[in-house]
């Protein structure tokens, strides 16, 4: 069974308008590979992505017309390994 992110606004870590983003991006379908160590993502492993979508009215939490494909989606772990090392 493949893993199914459904994104929310629960936990948003920051917000770009799609033309502004600091980097270009490819879309993934699933099944999903950590942009980081390039491994499957497989099901109940904790992640970071990026989505794109419309933000709802609230009180609603999903956003809207966001679809399955990612422009990027890395395990947890493999995030903040990277970011560790990106301070050092």
């Amino acid at each position: 069974m493949q893993p199914h992110i459904t994104p929310t606004l629960a936990r948003v870590r920051a917000e770009w308008h799609e033309q502004c983003l600091p980097a270009r991006f490819h879309l993934q379908q699933q099944p999903y590979c950590c942009d980081v160590c390039g491994e499957r993502v497989t099901n109940l492993q904790q992640v970071v992505y990026l989505t794109f979508g419309t933000k709802p009215l609230r009180p609603y939490r999903r956003l809207e017309h966001r679809g399955s494909a990612l422009p990027f989606v890395a395990h947890l772990d493999c995030w903040n390994e990277r970011l560790h090392c990106m301070a050092a």
